[in-house]
């Protein structure tokens, strides 16, 4: 665990919103609306276009040329007409079209514009992604060098209930120390680590009882690490199985408006929390995810 991690809530100075003009947009919109109000934050918003094919394969008739103005028109005026039913009007948020592949359109425009967050939507079961049918977040974390946050359609204010999927890795600790920032001042945080059936075994008793006996000393020195504001309360949670199953199932028991997890963790048998986990966690949450990039190694 590294005693560097950045401590206490870090305010976000530029945010960068991903839209795809949906219904869905609308909670998204708001969310981002109640983030930047707090801290004054700029917000850039971006919309993705990929371009059409020249030809229509099937009947193999080209693509009319003013089609692709119209569509990109067409998307812009709609982003911008949801994006002024809620944002005040004293409060100028950029809005740009760009055409290309959302990932990389929405990376780079976060590199760009030095964004502290990307902020996209999460669908009811799993990612909503009107680009074409990817998986655009999980897309975008693969190549943003900035966290995630991926907000739950029915989500417009900030979150209250959170569940920190916890490896005590540092990957996991900079998830934790960036999602500070779009919590509640008053919210309540349980952090969790789930033992894995894979190398919890019955058969290993005395082994069980001696590595949770260790998670109370590692649960002390995550909180010396990252200091999680007075406002806010905290309570430690092992789970026990499957880390995804327990973590999503748990999430719902505490009717959690928000998951935070690392992106990949390496660590011995705390390792196998993160990574693939994360992953899961954003095709099957039902409230919103926050995900932070992997730890830069120091050059």
């Amino acid at each position: 665990m590294s005693p560097n991690v950045q401590q206490a809530r870090r305010p976000i100075s530029t945010l960068l919103l991903a839209s795809d003009g949906s219904p869905a947009m609308e909670g998204v919109i708001a969310m981002t609306q109640a983030l930047s109000a707090r801290d004054s934050a700029a917000v850039h918003v971006v919309t993705a276009v990929e371009p059409l094919p020249v030809m229509v394969p099937e009947v193999n008739l080209p693509i009319p040329p003013d089609l692709e103005r119209t569509r990109r028109e067409n998307l812009e005026t709609h982003v911008r007409e949801q994006v002024e039913q809620v944002v005040p009007s004293d409060r100028k948020w950029t809005v740009s079209i760009t055409n290309g592949r959302p990932d990389s359109v929405i990376a780079d425009a976060a590199r760009d514009r030095h964004a502290d967050l990307i902020v996209l939507g999460l669908g009811t079961h799993g990612i909503v992604d009107r680009w074409f049918g990817g998986e655009t977040a999980l897309r975008v974390l693969r190549v943003a060098q900035v966290p995630l946050f991926a907000v739950a359609p029915t989500h417009t204010t900030l979150p209250r209930r959170v569940l920190v999927a916890m490896d005590f890795s540092e990957h996991a600790e900079r998830a934790l120390a960036d999602a500070l920032s779009v919590m509640d001042d008053r919210a309540e945080l349980t952090f969790a680590h789930a033992v894995s059936r894979e190398f919890s075994m019955d058969v290993w008793p005395d082994w069980d009882r001696g590595y949770e006996e260790t998670l109370t000393g590692s649960f002390a020195e995550l909180r010396r690490h990252v200091a999680v504001p007075a406002s806010m309360k905290a309570q430690d949670l092992v789970l026990h199985g499957d880390p995804t199953r327990e973590l999503l199932q748990h999430a719902e028991r505490m009717n959690a408006d928000l998951i935070v997890a690392g992106s990949h963790g390496r660590g011995f048998i705390a390792g196998t929390l993160l990574g693939r986990v994360s992953t899961k966690l954003i095709r099957g949450a039902k409230c919103s995810v926050f995900v932070a990039p992997p730890v830069k190694a120091a050059t």
